[in-house]
């Protein structure tokens, strides 16, 4: 009987992650297409009952992580292996291998929608707890991972051509901010009810945060 469960569970994986083939290019379509529209279906997609929540398009932190590790693949088939796991010096001896890069990776990026979660609910004067927080940090994990993909873009380009790629790759990073910014004034202003001013001012207290986080992150793993 155990075996039989076991064959099931293993069928039922196997049939979600070949999933994932079809859902991840269509959420990332939609996510760059109609980037604010998709921050509020993750609002509404919450409020379903588990079994139907995301039925046509991947969880938000899935697909954040999920973007995450194909960055890295990309990274080892254009760049070779991250500089972070061939080093053994001062933090970087710490991350040894490709899954610790990715979980790292993983936890850097996903601090964007927590600090937006967190200010959302801040500024709406909501107590912050987990509950609270999930709906604003699942809608955030959309418009972080087409984020990440432009920041480790301008990151691997710079690592790939030096300085011969400065302006390819501060015109990557400069993208990405436009691109994160824009959003977050726009699902701001919508989400508190607010002007303009207002939401540009609550979206660049994070976006300030954020920054310090990817400089901070990596000045440790230089």
């Amino acid at each position: 009987m155990d075996f039989f469960k076991l064959i099931q569970s293993l069928d039922e994986l196997l049939y979600e992650i070949l999933s994932w083939l079809l859902f991840y290019p269509l959420t990332l379509w939609r996510v760059l297409v109609h980037p604010v529209r998709m921050l509020h279906y993750a609002d509404t997609e919450l409020t379903k009952e588990d079994g139907r929540q995301f039925s046509d398009t991947l969880n938000p932190p899935l697909f954040l992580f999920l973007t995450v590790i194909l960055i890295h693949l990309i990274e080892l088939g254009w760049v070779g292996q991250s500089e972070v796991v061939t080093s053994r010096a001062g933090v970087d001896s710490l991350v040894s291998s490709d899954t610790s890069v990715i979980v790292l990776r993983a936890l850097v990026f996903g601090l964007f929608p927590l600090l937006l979660a967190r200010r959302s609910l801040v500024a709406q004067k909501i107590h912050v707890d987990r509950e609270a927080l999930k709906t604003p940090f699942y809608a955030q994990c959309y418009a972080t991972a087409p984020f990440a993909i432009l920041v480790s873009a301008a990151g691997l380009v710079l690592r790939k051509y030096g300085m011969a790629g400065i302006v390819a790759g501060l015109g990557c990073l400069i993208a990405a901010l436009l691109w994160f910014g824009i959003i977050q004034v726009e699902w701001f202003r919508t989400r508190l009810k607010t002007s303009y001013p207002q939401a540009f001012k609550q979206s660049s207290i994070v976006m300030a945060e954020g920054l310090v986080v990817l400089i901070f992150a990596g000045a440790l793993l230089e």
